[in-house]
């Protein structure tokens, strides 16, 4: 047998394991958690106990193997054999419902947790988000799921003690966020389902590389798949619904509230004024061309019912997108001003999107880009002067050579810091409002080139991110994103720059 394939080195078997030395049958692999989590769901059903199910052997997983090995007239030596096997096999059968296999389980991992923290990483959001639809999923069929457990490991820096406690703090705060994702994805689905936050601390740190062991394990019965029906040929659908307005905007009362709106937030951010900024004199629904520039990129996410057009513009000449209820109706208006280009229309609809999938907040989209744009304004200074910084550590911090001052010099001008920046290849939920934005509108651009050279351009994940989410729904990456504040120098490796 290769102990290393189970998590221990072959002269330091762990003691909770040694049971199965005890054993001469060959072809059941008893050796491993999920074998032994089975026999302890097993146990729990058949002799209505409460044993953790977390794969260890210990005291308590024992004694209760030898209780069921003296009611079944068996040798009660504590040992899981062939003969136990199949006795608790057709214990379990006989109770008319099916224990947890020996592969029934599964195991989600969130690891790589920063170093002496519990804090969650937006790199853990889609394994939870996959664990959560899949319980969520279960609910629908005839074993749901109702029992979850979460166990945190920490590796083997600091003292047991104090490791043992880490561990607990990182299955309890995944415990309390993984309950309110569920709530969020389908809410009362968290009802009826139990939820125990355990710790191992650095007892199976057993990973080579530290980041690996600072994980927390979310474990539940797997979801039984049901077979794949074959597909019925259907015909495609119009990639996008337009709309057609069948009620009179109050235009009048409408700019009044946008007027408003505007210089509350000019009242709320010191560093911004009124300077550039055009009060808007109209306020429209898209018409049928721009619906259909639309659905080129948003296909059927966006709720054109809820999006106006004003002819107004934001702070400093710029583009700027609204959110605001009529009548208990949200509305988004984007001040997009008079002889707009259709890739300026992309972008501030990439906002209206942005506000329609937030699920609490309409408004965060708003005080996300002007928070960007606001940090990014006060990085300039510290930006140009590590760009010219930079040059004296190329050249050897050399203060008086003509040269460097002129390079250094040259790097402090050019040096500029945008929140439209971005670097591609991101998560979703890393980037924030304004970058999101300027990645559909590029996309949008070079669709327009692809047409004319004949080429394709692969689609973003941003972009399919985007349109896989129907309208009005809640987006947990884009709330995410929108708590992000975030902007890119122009030095930055990679970084796509934008004016």
């Amino acid at each position: 047998m290769d102990f290393m394939n189970i998590g221990f080195r072959q002269y330091e078997l762990a003691p909770e394991f040694e049971f199965i030395l005890n054993e001469s049958e060959t072809g059941t692999n008893r050796n491993t958690r999920e074998y032994i989590k089975w026999v302890q769901a097993s146990l729990n059903q058949v002799l209505g106990l409460n044993l953790a199910v977390d794969g260890v052997m210990g005291a308590n997983t024992r004694s209760a193997i030898r209780s069921f090995q003296k009611q079944n007239g068996l040798s009660a030596d504590g040992v899981v054999g062939a003969n136990t096997e199949k006795a608790i096999g057709a214990a379990v059968g006989a109770k008319g419902s099916p224990a947890l296999s020996v592969s029934s389980m599964q195991c989600d991992i969130i690891d790589e947790f920063d170093f002496d923290s519990f804090i969650l990483k937006l790199s853990h959001e889609p394994m939870l988000v996959k664990a959560a639809k899949a319980i969520i999923a279960s609910l629908k069929t005839a074993t749901p799921v109702r029992k979850v457990e979460l166990v945190g490991h920490t590796d083997k820096s600091g003292r047991e003690k104090y490791n043992e406690g880490l561990g607990q703090q990182r299955a309890d705060n995944t415990k309390k966020y993984f309950i309110e994702l569920i709530e969020w994805l389908q809410p009362g689905a968290s009802s009826g389902i139990v939820f125990n936050a355990t710790s191992k601390g650095e007892k199976e740190a057993k990973f080579s590389i530290p980041a690996k062991n600072r994980r927390v394990e979310i474990c539940y019965p797997k979801v039984p798949v049901s077979p794949t029906p074959v597909p019925t040929p259907v015909v495609p659908a119009d990639p996008c619904a337009t709309f057609t307005p069948n009620t009179t905007l109050p235009v009048p009362e409408i700019i009044k509230q946008v007027i408003i709106a505007i210089k509350a937030i000019a009242g709320q951010f010191p560093l911004l004024s009124l300077t550039g900024v055009v009060f808007p004199t109209t306020v429209r629904f898209l018409d049928k061309r721009e619906q259909g520039e639309a659905c080129k990129i948003y296909h059927r996410s966006l709720d054109f019912s809820r999006i106006l057009i004003a002819n107004g513009v934001g702070f400093s000449g710029r583009e700027f997108t609204i959110a605001q209820s009529f009548s208990g109706t949200p509305y988004v208006i984007l001040m997009v001003g008079s002889g707009f280009s259709d890739g300026t229309l992309i972008h501030e609809l990439a906002h209206a999107w942005q506000s329609q999938h937030h699920g609490s907040n309409p408004k965060a989209v708003m005080f996300n880009s002007i928070a960007c744009q606001i940090a990014a304004f006060k990085d300039i200074p510290n930006a140009k002067a590590a760009a010219a910084g930079a040059v004296y550590l190329r050249r050897g911090l050399n203060l008086y050579d003509p040269k460097t001052i002129a390079l250094a010099a040259e790097a402090f001008a050019n040096e500029t810091v945008s929140a439209y920046d971005y670097v591609p290849g991101k998560p979703f939920e890393q980037y924030a409002a304004e970058q999101i934005a300027q990645q559909v509108e590029d996309f949008f651009i070079e669709q327009a080139k692809d047409f004319y050279l004949k080429r394709v351009t692969p689609v973003p994940s941003i972009v399919t991110t985007i349109r896989s989410v129907a309208p009005n729904a809640r987006s947990i990456p884009n709330e995410m994103s929108l708590s992000v504040v975030r902007f890119e120098r122009s030095s930055t490796p990679k970084v796509v720059l934008h004016p």
